[in-house]
């Protein structure tokens, strides 16, 4: 990646790329971005999502009091279990138990909003670090630290975005793979005289009638 958008992703992203420039024996960013600048966009859409993430998604909304905090959803779930069916034939008949459930659920439930509430920090979101981004295979590859589950799936949707986004110059038209030195190219990209020959795999879609 051109020097420019290099360093425009680090300034823009200060705490995922805060080892941009670190000792080499600790991490490999200190090489950089080694991708085409055509990946910029692709790069830049996942470190906001995921720093948006952290900074702004990631709190939960929890009651004060411990004790409440965990006897409320069990009472609600035990209330919810309570048997009986309700007879839509005979209104006036109703299942007394069927009354009992509705009646304790529903009471329950607005106690536990009526309840004092706080703001705690949680685990969805932790701030990452990024140790790698690289070209690998023809796909982005971008490694980090102390990712969340959550985390690890925008970045590999992001990665299986890749192969569908030429690394050179960032279109999503006419995309194929050249094999032997695998790279994401256009058509436009890619050197019609260079010994890698570009394969176009066809959208089934387009097929469809």
């Amino acid at each position: 990646m051109s020097p420019e958008l290099d360093e425009k992703l680090v300034k823009k992203y200060p705490k995922i790329f805060a080892d941009r420039y670190g000792d080499m024996r600790t991490t490999c960013m200190c090489w950089g971005f080694e991708c085409g600048d055509g990946w910029y966009w692709l790069i830049d859409s996942l470190c906001h999502n995921l720093q948006w993430n952290t900074d702004k998604n990631n709190q939960n909304y929890i009651l004060k009091n411990r004790i409440l905090r965990f006897t409320l959803p069990t009472l609600i779930y035990l209330s919810k279990k309570i048997p009986g069916k309700y007879n839509l034939k005979r209104k006036t008949q109703i299942n007394p138990l069927v009354m009992l459930r509705s009646f304790l659920t529903e009471n329950l439930i607005k106690y536990k909003i009526s309840r004092k509430h706080i703001w705690v920090e949680s685990d969805r979101y932790p701030q990452i670090t990024a140790v790698q981004v690289k070209e690998k295979f023809g796909g982005l590859r971008f490694y980090v630290n102390g990712a969340s589950n959550a985390q690890y799936g925008v970045i590999s949707f992001t990665e299986s975005l890749s192969y569908k986004v030429c690394e050179n110059c960032g279109s999503t038209k006419n995309i194929g793979s050249t094999k032997g030195w695998y790279r994401t190219l256009c058509e436009e990209c890619h050197d019609p005289k260079s010994n890698w020959k570009l394969r176009i795999e066809e959208d089934e879609t387009d097929n469809k009638i």
